[in-house]
C-alpha cells in the first residue's frame, strides 16, 4: 500500500531544496552591516555636518564620488525636511 505524502511533508522537501546551495550567512559582516547603519542615521538625525562627513571618508567614501555627491544630497533634504 502506497503511503499518501502530507502538506507537512512536502513543505518540509521545498524548503530543504529552496535551501541548496546558498551561502553561509556571515554573521560578523552582518553586524557590521547593522552597526554601520545604526551610526549612519544616527549622524542624520543629529545633524552635525562635520561628524556625518567624516565617518564617510572613514568608510571608504571619496569626497569627489558620484556615491558621496548623492550622499550628501539626500543629508541635506533630510536636514531640511527636519526644520520645516
Amino acid at each position: 500500500m502506497k503511503k499518501k505524502t502530507t502538506e507537512k511533508e512536502i513543505q518540509d522537501v521545498m524548503a530543504e531544496e529552496k535551501s541548496r546551495g546558498k551561502r553561509k550567512i556571515d554573521r560578523e559582516a552582518q553586524m557590521l552591516r547593522r552597526q554601520f547603519e545604526e551610526d549612519f542615521f544616527q549622524l542624520v538625525r543629529e545633524g552635525d555636518f562635520k561628524r556625518f562627513k567624516s565617518f564617510l571618508n572613514a568608510h571608504g567614501l571619496q569626497e569627489r564620488s558620484e556615491r558621496y555627491q548623492k550622499v550628501m544630497e539626500l543629508w541635506q533634504a533630510s536636514q531640511k525636511q527636519k526644520k520645516r
